[in-house]
């Protein structure tokens, strides 16, 4: 793992494998492995059309495969990621076993209705608040500083996004500004009516 060269080399050589090879015969043979949810199909494409006999290099291509999969929108990221469970137990070497849990839980911790993180911030008042105290409502987390323009122009467009959706959408502006009255000063000027948190 610590040989970056190779990773490197690896992760170009076998970028987005699956879908590498469209309307090729080795396509077809990798979609029927995976649609049958043969990870042993899999591995015979790699060795006889690929002539990739190793068994160590086959696990992680496949391991790499179902990661870059997840992330395409050619494929189902639920069902690539049950593939991934299922196949994980299926995988020989231990240290693969562990790297598959490892994308697992990678993937895991963004996956939708997973708790996020429970920020806790103060607001321009001082009072605490915590992302939790809204659970169960739409969010939308703004990372922002008023030095930056950009940022700057974010804050009218979600001010109006507030003020119109506010019985559905709650606007959380976390402000990275170093000096935290020019923040303050600054939001009172536009009348900001989003949760600001510093």
């Amino acid at each position: 793992d610590k040989n970056m060269a190779f990773w490197e080399m690896f992760n170009s050589m076998f970028d987005n494998f699956i879908d590498k090879f469209p309307f090729t015969e080795e396509a077809h043979l990798i979609s029927l492995a995976i649609n049958t949810q043969s990870i042993q199909d899999f591995k015979n494409v790699l060795k006889n059309k690929f002539n990739l006999e190793d068994t160590n290099l086959q696990e992680l291509i496949i391991i790499k495969s179902l990661y870059d999969a997840y992330y395409s929108d050619k494929h189902d990221a639920f069902f690539i990621k049950n593939l991934m469970h299922l196949w994980k137990e299926e995988i020989l070497l231990a240290e693969n076993k562990q790297k598959m849990q490892d994308v697992i839980d990678k993937l895991s911790i963004n996956a939708p209705y997973t708790s996020a993180y429970n920020l806790k911030l103060k607001d321009e008042k001082g009072k605490f608040r915590k992302l939790s105290d809204y659970q169960g409502k739409f969010i939308y987390l703004n990372f922002c500083n008023t030095q930056i323009s950009l940022s700057k122009r974010d804050f009218g467009i979600l001010t109006r996004y507030g003020s119109v959706y506010k019985k559905d959408l709650i606007i959380i502006n976390v402000f990275t500004d170093e000096n935290k009255e020019e923040a303050i000063s600054f939001l009172r000027s536009i009348k900001s009516p989003n949760i600001n948190l510093f």
